[in-house]
């Protein structure tokens, strides 16, 4: 009952900030193990955090009736080395568009360059 469709991935020894918002009701993101438990209130950002000192699988839930079944609405956590979060952060990037973004944004500052020496 405490999968996710997608985990939520965090380095280990790396102090990590969480900001919480939420658009229609109040909803409490908590992960015990963590020592966490962020309220989410319409109009209000809310902050926390953490340093997590090991790895592994850590799970929590929603933990306020915000709403019909919000309260079991289950969060998955999965900390990992810092090889290890760079090959998941960049592993799904499509690198043929990066590397047409890299050109434009050369080609643009070429012309910032020029526009700058020639005083327009």
């Amino acid at each position: 009952m405490l999968e996710t469709d997608e985990q939520l991935v965090l380095p280990v020894n790396v102090q990590i900030g969480f900001i919480s918002t939420a658009e229609d009701v109040i909803h409490s993101w908590a992960v015990p193990s963590f020592g966490i438990k962020l309220d989410s209130i319409p109009g209000r950002f809310n902050y926390v955090q953490t340093v997590i000192y090991r790895t592994g699988s850590f799970y929590g839930q929603c933990s306020e009736l915000c709403g019909l079944a919000h309260a079991f609405m289950p969060i998955a956590v999965n900390v990992v080395n810092d090889l290890e979060f760079l090959t998941w952060m960049f592993m799904d990037l499509d690198w043929e568009i990066l590397a047409e973004d890299y050109e434009q944004f050369t080609l643009s500052l070429d012309t910032t360059a020029r526009r700058m020496y020639l005083g327009y």
